[in-house]
């Protein structure tokens, strides 16, 4: 057989790589040794490339067929993002905590510093430890004065850019200390405290301030902030995920083979916790009209505003309204897809800033301090005169009047010779027939004196 100058092409297949059978193989490597006389020669070479060249398609098509079809998986997961999709950048909550990080870091007020100057905020992130619940306290005013604009926005999108402000304190207490740990904003001084009867669904999300007493608080309680969960079905951890006032799972898993919805695990050592706790503020007396019963408030305080206030306090919070759903009202809705599952919503306050108006550690003026002179040297007087002071509306009942002011005075504990303990604290229980008084009596010792009611 006369020698060809070249090889004929191989046949190709439907996916365009090249392959023969085995008997086309033998024949054209007989036909190559019998042209060349030498079976390593270049015929010999290309074929083997051309062998080795198959299986890499082969191994290539798989790899192919495998990250095709864990694409397509995940993407109809919802996990890559499609064409002309995006990752949703909130640039004007961003420009703002490069405001706030600026303000933190320049803003001169009071007396200067060796170290830090009068950078007021930059000399309190140095103090502050680096541990979870450290409170950065912010006078608004100051905002106001660096940047009408920020804080204007701030009043209108709290609860949007209250994250930002979190990170931006992260940031300089990172520049002031050489490290960064949890810190938490707090805004005082938040002009235009309001009753609780002015706050409207309208103010949901923005920053305000609200006044009243609290009657009840409970005990600090652990609150999820984020939680990492592993999968049920494939042991993926998932997270963190940011917890909005209740508890919430990952949506799906980020395993493209798994599509698990329902199965959760929290795992508690790796998710972020910190303390929380509830406070029943109700409105004055003094607020509360004719004929009214007084409206209550939940204000939700956290990290280091937890046990500053106590039942019986005039208190004043800033912060925001928040709806939640409402578990006390027996309402449930029908669980439809797309449907809101809560029928439901009640408000509720997130507090950054919880101050007593107490004013138990406020100086005496001089007046006052010659008014408690005066009464002291007044000798038997004394307790007559304390007597008329209660109610003073009210005409008569001196015993009644007596008993009040022993109550609302206190005694001492004391302990008889037979043992027996007495304890200085009274309780009075006022009896009478009606137009006697009693109401008056029980507003009066309860707006010189809430946690006496």
């Amino acid at each position: 057989m006369a020698p060809s100058s070249e090889l004929p092409p191989p046949p190709t297949s439907a996916l365009g790589y090249g392959m023969r059978s085995e008997s086309s193989v033998g024949r054209r490597l007989g036909e190559t040794e019998a042209w060349t006389g030498e079976p390593g020669s270049q015929a010999g070479s290309d074929l083997a490339t051309m062998n080795t060249g198959r299986g890499r398609a082969a191994q290539t098509t798989s790899e192919e067929v495998q990250e095709e079809r864990t694409r397509r998986l995940r993407d109809k997961l919802g996990l890559l993002p499609r064409e002309g999709q995006s990752k949703v950048r909130d640039e004007a909550a961003e420009a703002f905590m490069t405001i706030f990080e600026t303000f933190l870091t320049s803003f001169e007020a009071g007396e200067e510093d060796e170290e830090w100057g009068r950078r007021v905020y930059m000399r309190q992130l140095a103090r502050l430890r680096p541990d979870e619940g450290a409170l950065l306290e912010v006078e608004f005013g100051h905002i106001l004065e660096h940047d009408e604009r920020a804080a204007q926005a701030l009043v209108e999108n709290y609860l949007r850019l209250e994250p930002y402000m979190a990170r931006a304190a992260r940031r300089a207490q990172e520049r002031a200390q050489g490290s960064s740990g949890e810190v938490f904003v707090g805004l005082q001084g938040v002009p235009g405290a309001q009753g609780i009867r002015e706050l409207r669904s309208d103010r949901i999300g923005q920053l305000s301030s609200v006044r009243g007493t609290v009657t009840r608080t409970s005990e600090v309680r652990p609150e999820l902030v984020q939680g990492m969960f592993r999968c049920g079905e494939c042991g993926t951890e998932v997270g963190p995920v940011e917890q909005q006032f209740r508890y919430t799972e990952p949506s799906v898993c980020d395993s493209p083979l798994c599509q698990n919805r329902m199965q959760w695990t929290l795992v508690a050592n790796r998710s972020q916790f910190a303390d929380w706790q509830r406070v029943r503020l109700q409105e004055d007396a003094a607020e509360i009209p004719a004929g009214s019963m007084p409206r209550s408030l939940d204000i939700i305080v956290r990290g280091a505003l937890v046990e500053r206030v106590k039942p019986g306090d005039r208190a004043r919070f800033a912060g925001a309204l928040v709806a939640v759903p409402d578990g006390n009202t027996g309402v449930i809705a029908v669980a439809q897809p797309g449907d809101a599952r809560d029928a439901a919503y009640r408000l509720a306050f997130v507090a950054c800033h919880a101050q007593a108006a107490g004013t138990a550690d406020a100086p005496l003026t001089q007046s006052e301090r010659a008014e408690v002179a005066e009464l002291a040297e007044g000798g038997a007087q004394t307790y007559a005169r304390l007597v008329q002071s209660v109610a003073p509306t009210v005409f008569g009942h001196e015993d009644v009047k007596r008993g009040l002011l022993l109550q609302m005075l206190g005694g001492v504990h004391k302990q008889t010779r037979e043992g027996m303990r007495l304890r200085g604290d009274i309780n009075v229980c006022v009896v009478g027939d009606p137009g006697t008084a009693k109401s008056q009596f029980l507003k009066y010792v309860a707006g010189l004196l809430p946690r006496a009611v």
